[in-house]
């Protein structure tokens, strides 16, 4: 006959191999440490706050804590983000960020450097495996503090939980119907976007081109970028501390968008955030797209997208014998400087960033993956086999160089990219590009030149 005390024993192993088993976590961990806290968080109306917010009773369960959010439109969000941590109101424990944003917000002290939470082994489960993230990602997320320089080195601020490059969308099948090949350089993208705008396809007129016009840093560094970067551009000259969007590259660069922009995209461009070209392109009313390459998992989505099976994906054109050359971003997660709940807003911030976590989340449209294991694991593999040459595309953006850190390392980037943005949109608005730009330049200097270097 077993002993009682023994079989008691084995029913709560058993018991815990079971709950194990169901959370994606090993045992030996107290997730529930900081039990009965709150974590708040703001976050960005976005696939992948779509994919994660489904999770979050999941985090309570495991760990005891109670999570409160908001999410908001990307401008919206950042200037609520910004007046929260500018004037020390506390009123969020994590927080959704980028790289470029990072750099601001660390100059200020809002933000918390993450590494001695990683290293200390009381918070972190043994089986988190931070190596496991892609280097280079993980880079993007340091930053030691020099301005202009610096990037991947000194202290960690975030976590990556999406990753995207900008690739090149089009309508195979109307490529295929007409005969196109995909534009291999910008000239000719121009070329096929006159050749398709205003022509009828399953019953809509559509544009022969699609992309962000609104006047801030992010459609700057998106499909705008994509063509500035591959003509050779730069923002600012890092030897004199002058800003070059005016150059003759600069100036090519904003002649060609304003007449892409405003011959063969739809009318009220300028106030195209993402979101609005997004489900331009995802309804099937625009031939060519350049934007995040991750929009894919929409444009592939059923139940929202009228293009599912009619997308292709390549790598951005080249321009002026230059080769393609993008600017990356990283969605990660990040805690507030200021925020009282550390510990427990640490236990969030792992868990969300759990290869768990990021699998499930992955294949319910949280695009790409931030962590090698995630990016080959079958579950995933299977989720994108049906997008073509997608897989290869996004992977190539990262490791062939086309996509990486293309701005300057300087908290004050986005001033001076919503001043360069704000003469881009007036360039498709008509104004010659010449003196939009050196009007803008001349801006960007007065904030160059107020910064210690």
């Amino acid at each position: 006959m077993v002993p009682k005390k023994l079989l008691i024993t084995a029913f709560l192993v058993g018991l815990l191999i079971l709950v194990t088993a169901n959370t994606g976590f090993a045992a030996g961990f107290d997730w529930k440490q900081q039990a009965g806290k709150t974590v708040s968080l703001i976050l960005v109306d976005h696939p992948y706050t779509d994919a994660m917010i489904p999770f979050f009773p999941e985090f309570e369960k495991l760990t005891g804590l109670k999570v409160v959010y908001e999410h908001l439109p990307e401008n919206q969000f950042r200037e609520k983000l910004l007046t929260d941590l500018s004037t020390g109101g506390g009123a969020y424990d994590g927080f959704m960020t980028g790289y470029i944003t990072d750099w601001q917000y660390a100059a200020g002290g809002w933000v918390e450097p993450l590494d001695k939470y990683i290293n200390d082994p009381k918070l972190t489960a043994p089986d988190w495996n931070f190596s496991d993230f892609f280097d280079t990602l993980i880079k993007v997320n340091r930053w030691n503090g020099q301005p202009g320089k610096g990037v991947g080195e000194g202290p960690l601020y975030a976590l990556p939980v999406n990753e995207e490059g900008y690739s090149l969308f089009y309508r195979k099948d109307i490529f295929e119907k007409e005969g196109l090949r995909v534009p291999r350089t910008w000239d000719e993208l121009i070329q096929v976007a006159a050749k398709l705008n205003g022509k009828v396809y399953d019953g809509q007129k559509i544009s022969g081109w699609v992309a962000r016009g609104s006047r801030d840093f992010s459609s700057m560094t998106t499909g705008y970028g994509a063509l500035f970067w591959s003509l050779g551009g730069e923002v600012m000259d890092p030897s004199t501390w002058k800003a070059t969007v005016n150059n003759p590259a600069g100036v090519k660069a904003a002649e060609m968008w304003g007449n892409l922009m405003s011959k063969y995209a739809p009318k009220g461009v300028t106030s195209f955030t993402w979101y609005e070209a997004m489900q331009a392109f995802m309804k099937g009313s625009a031939a060519m797209f350049v934007d995040a390459d991750h929009m894919a998992g929409s444009f592939e989505d059923p139940k929202q997208s009228s293009v599912v099976g009619k997308v292709g994906y390549a790598v951005p054109p080249t321009a002026g014998g230059h080769p393609a050359r993008t600017n990356i971003w990283i969605w990660s997660i990040a805690m507030e400087a200021n925020s009282k709940n550390k510990e427990a807003t640490w236990l969030f911030l792992q868990w969300a960033s759990s290869k768990d976590i990021l699998v499930r989340s992955t294949v319910k449209n949280n695009i790409n993956p931030c962590r090698q294991s995630v990016a080959n694991d079958p579950a995933v593999l299977n989720y994108m086999k049906s997008w073509g040459n997608y897989s290869k595309i996004y992977q190539d953006l990262i490791v062939s160089n086309v996509a990486g850190v293309a701005v300057p390392a300087l908290p004050e980037f986005p001033q001076l990219g919503d001043i360069w943005a704000t003469a881009i949109q007036s360039v498709i608005l008509g104004r010659p590009a010449k003196p939009a730009l050196d009007n803008a330049a001349a801006a960007m200097d007065k904030v160059l030149a107020g910064i210690q270097h």
